[in-house]
């Protein structure tokens, strides 16, 4: 299967939960010993846990060296990747050029569908998981999710959204084409500067993203203002 082309923004807004996914969650999908010493996972028979999360961390492993350390907050820019500056001189973002195995995407969309309809262990497993109030999907009062499980399940889904996330219109499919092409051109430069018209497309490209992520109004405007967009 070809590879992907994937456009990500630097931002911990956005990039945090994915990041997050492999120790609260991935981490109890992979198959563990059972009493009879047998491999046993939670998800359905369909869905190999340990292929899931090799998948995951091959994606994680596309994004470009130092993307970590900004998502984690060690560092404040990923070394080598232009910034992308508005018309009016505002620093906007960095945009990652990611090239993933389209196979991988596929794995990771299996689980996210697998979450929405989470039954059987898999429910019962994500019910367990919502105890833990260090968790990052625990809102402090209230589950974001309606349900413990589903607060979790939706959390995942979110912190997935980045990499899943897919323009189903002709101008979402433009966008993407026009800002990766933008981003290219200026490979191995310190800044790149947007006429309006291209910040304009780089806008309804991140507000895509923001509403693909963000788990309600303030998060929303939280992102969007570091990203430029406020």
């Amino acid at each position: 299967m070809p590879k992907t082309n994937l456009l990500l923004p630097a931002e911990p807004d956005i990039l945090g939960d994915l990041y997050a996914l492999e120790e609260p969650l991935l981490l109890q999908l992979r198959p563990a010993p059972d009493e009879d010493g047998e491999p046993w996972s939670p998800l359905p028979d369909t869905l190999d846990g340990e292929v899931l999360y090799e998948a995951y961390h091959r994606v994680l492993d596309a994004l470009s060296v130092g993307t970590a350390d900004v998502v984690y907050g060690r560092a404040d820019l990923v070394p080598g990747v232009p910034m992308l500056v508005g018309a009016d001189g505002r620093e906007l973002v960095q945009l990652l050029d990611v090239q993933v195995e389209g196979q991988d995407l596929i794995r990771l969309s299996w689980l996210r569908d697998e979450l929405a309809r989470a039954d059987d262990d898999l429910a019962v497993l994500l019910d367990d998981l919502a105890e833990d109030r260090h968790a990052p999907w625990w809102t402090g009062t209230t589950w974001a999710g309606g349900t413990a499980g589903g607060a979790v399940a939706a959390w995942a889904r979110r912190a997935l959204a980045p990499v899943l996330h897919r323009g189903v219109t002709r101008e979402e499919a433009s966008d993407k084409a026009e800002l990766l092409a933008i981003v290219r051109a200026g490979a191995g430069r310190e800044r790149i500067e947007l006429t309006e018209a291209q910040e304009e497309v780089y806008g309804r490209y991140m507000v895509a993203l923001i509403r693909a992520t963000a788990a309600g109004r303030t998060s929303a405007d939280l992102t969007a203002f570091a990203t430029g967009l406020r």
